[in-house]
């Protein structure tokens, strides 16, 4: 097994998140969760079959403003398998680094933010 797939493990192998555009990256940030978080759809590797509520996933995430790979050690908070978008949150904590990320985005997208359209959580 993956260690990815293991919520017990403490080594993970990461998965690459790309987002390329504002609009994206508006439909997948999550600013309901404390701390912020990111929708990811389910991929062949990652799919409903391997995500548990509380397990710990290691994403290296790119930002439309920043192709440099961001490191994000996170916990899945949500999952959705129905419906048109499926896939699973990830909240990004309260270290340092993920409150800075969380700022990165929110500055990015403030505008489509107090637009409230529809994202793929909401």
């Amino acid at each position: 097994m993956d260690n990815i797939h293991n919520p017990q493990s403490s080594t993970m192998t990461p998965q690459i998140v790309s987002i390329s555009d504002r609009r994206e990256l508006y439909k997948c940030y999550m600013p309901f969760i404390k701390g912020g978080g990111l929708f990811v759809p389910f991929t062949e590797d990652m799919n409903q079959s391997k995500i548990l509520i509380g397990q710990k996933i290691f994403l290296l995430f790119s930002m439309p403003d920043n192709k440099n790979k961001i490191p994000i050690h996170g916990k899945v908070v949500w999952i959705q398998k129905g419906g048109i978008y499926k896939g699973y949150g990830i909240a990004f904590g309260d270290t340092p680094p993920m409150k800075s990320l969380k700022d990165s985005i929110e500055e990015q997208i403030s505008d489509l933010l107090a637009k409230k359209e529809p994202t793929y959580t909401l």
